[in-house]
């Protein structure tokens, strides 16, 4: 059996009103806590947990994040030189990074990944470590 309770607002121990509900909105005023589980909501790092993926990826090539919620996507790479790092989502650069170096230079980039949004890391040196949050 399933149960509804409809709401429009909660008001706290000093009959403040302390959350209200309207439109399917829900604003949430001064410091009020909030103790057990919600479910329904779709967050970065919900059930999710970090993978090295280098082996399954390539540089310049297009991956698409068909899971339910948003992933992270970190790289770090290394050149001589010049060092560069970009990772763009559904193709526009999100992130980029370079530095100018008289040897080795390292170089990292995180970025969040929509779900169903496609991604691609672009860079001039070789991958060190290549991680995805999903």
């Amino acid at each position: 059996m399933t149960s509804i309770l409809k709401v429009d607002n909660i008001k706290d121990s000093a009959d403040n009103q302390a959350i209200s509900i309207s439109g399917g909105n829900m604003t949430v005023a001064g410091n009020t806590t909030f103790s057990g589980t919600v479910s329904g909501v779709d967050s970065l790092g919900q059930g999710q947990s970090w993978s090295d993926v280098k082996a399954s990826r390539a540089v310049s090539t297009t991956y698409t994040n068909s899971t339910a919620l948003p992933i992270a996507v970190s790289v770090s790479t290394v050149t001589q030189n010049i060092s560069r790092v970009s990772i763009l989502v559904d193709g526009s650069i999100r992130v980029h990074n370079g530095i100018y170096t008289s040897g080795d230079g390292q170089q990292g980039a995180v970025a969040i990944v929509p779900s169903g949004s496609t991604y691609q890391v672009t860079t001039l040196g070789a991958v060190l470590y290549w991680q995805e949050l999903r």
